[in-house]
């Protein structure tokens, strides 16, 4: 049953999130474990880029703009899976130009520094992590050649209190990056970190008509648990084929599950993405 709950959040957010302007990807797919185990696999990820803002506040060199940032990824066996689910604050300063005499954003390079708060927990609910981040991430697309538009970097503090849910619960019968919590952050105990990261998705159309291209995304996490002086770290590398417009065939390796499970193992996918 602790399987499911994930996919009942899936459920309970979905109304709220198709009925919004952010973009949702679903993407579903079959699974090769670090056991050697095959699975099934599902991923919801809902982030909104610096120009897709739900709420905006303007100002002369800057703007405020809230979005959710929802990742929901779990499956059967031993699959990676986390529940990260957070409301982004982001403070944006750029300088202005001069364009037919109204002072007009540069659109080249902005500072923007993200404020959040949330949550991460496993897919049975038995820890959650309650957490408040800060972090710089400069968006440059405008002053890069168009090889690196697709890239993004940031860097963050994190700090909150793990809570144990279900302490009594026994940890599931998974394999070495499975269901279980690997971190050495301990339950009802405080958290901090530091976190990097990186992604680059370049992609090529081949029929605009149809809709149809060739992609790749690359992207990484490290993590610094200075409580516990450890260092955690998720990589995944995803060659993708647009089939459709927002309709995508992914060939994904990662290696290493992020929070809040902090994993260690690899696993292979194959999955079909949609978004909506």
């Amino acid at each position: 049953m602790k399987r499911l709950r994930s996919l009942w959040l899936l459920l309970a957010l979905w109304p709220s999130l198709a009925a919004g302007q952010t973009p949702v990807n679903l993407s579903i797919g079959a699974l090769r474990t670090e056991a050697e185990r095959a699975a099934v696999r599902f991923v919801v990820d809902v982030a909104s880029a610096i120009s897709g803002a739900d709420v905006q506040l303007n100002a002369k060199n800057g703007l405020l703009y809230l979005s959710p940032d929802i990742r929901i990824e779990s499956g059967e066996d031993d699959a990676f899976n986390s529940i990260v689910a957070k409301v982004v604050g982001s403070v944006l300063f750029f300088q202005t130009v001069d364009v037919g005499g109204i002072p007009t954003p540069d659109t080249r390079f902005f500072h923007a520094l993200p404020v959040s708060a949330g949550i991460e927990a496993d897919r049975g609910f038995e820890n959650i992590a309650f957490l408040g981040e800060f972090g710089y991430v400069p968006w440059f697309q405008g002053a890069v050649p168009r090889a690196l538009k697709t890239s993004r970097v940031g860097v963050f503090v994190q700090g909150g209190y793990k809570a144990a849910v279900d302490p009594l619960a026994e940890a599931e019968e998974m394999g070495p990056s499975g269901a279980r919590d690997e971190s050495a952050e301990a339950p009802n105990s405080g958290l901090f970190r530091f976190k990097a990261s990186a992604k680059f998705a370049p992609e090529v159309t081949l029929s605009a008509s149809r809709g149809i291209g060739l992609g790749v995304v690359g992207s990484g996490d490290l993590w610094w648990d200075v409580v516990n002086s450890e260092i955690y770290h998720r990589l995944e590398a995803t060659f993708r084929i647009r089939v459709a417009t927002d309709r995508y065939v992914d060939f994904s390796y990662q290696n290493g599950s992020g929070a809040p499970n902090f994993n260690e193992g690899d696993q292979f996918s194959a999955n079909l993405t949609v978004t909506f």
